[in-house]
């Protein structure tokens, strides 16, 4: 099968305009995370004391990690150390979520272990006398006896 071109149609233009509408969406996603990266950093911050209040444990897991990977791998663990560093404002809004979802887990995960332990309830001891245990004891055994009751169940 043989595909002709119609030279007519080719218009040597139409590559340029795409290559400028590319530019352009390019230059315009910059910019959008560039003011996206700019609000991050000035709510950095207030994003890691928010992670502090919610659950201090991620902040100090995720510096555990850290250190520990130092400690393992050297050159990793500078690195990752310096790229926290350069950008903070996205590793204090992701240690804010990652917060955000621990508190959450750990909330589902104290509700379903009440659910499966039960839940404490205060009662009051009632006082019985030797007496009534026996008064007790003696109608279950009678009921047990008595066949008329047992037609009825």
């Amino acid at each position: 099968m043989t595909i002709f071109f119609n030279r007519e149609r080719l218009n040597p233009f139409s590559s340029i305009v795409g290559i400028l509408m590319m530019s352009l969406v390019l230059v315009g996603l910059f910019f959008i995370a560039k003011g996206i990266f700019w609000v991050l950093a000035k709510a950095a911050f207030f994003l890691l004391a928010a992670a502090l209040i919610i659950h201090y444990k991620t902040v100090v897991d995720f510096g555990k990690w850290l250190w520990n990977t130092i400690r393992t791998n050297p050159l990793q663990g500078i690195f990752l150390t310096a790229l926290g560093v350069l950008l903070y404002p996205v590793l204090f809004a992701y240690l804010f979520v990652r917060a955000l979802v621990n508190r959450k887990v750990s909330k589902l995960q104290d509700a379903v272990q009440q659910e499966r332990d039960g839940e404490w309830v205060d009662f009051e001891e009632l006082e019985t006398t030797f007496n009534q245990r026996k008064q007790r004891a003696e109608k279950k055994e009678l009921e047990s006896t008595d066949r008329y009751s047992d037609l009825f169940e």
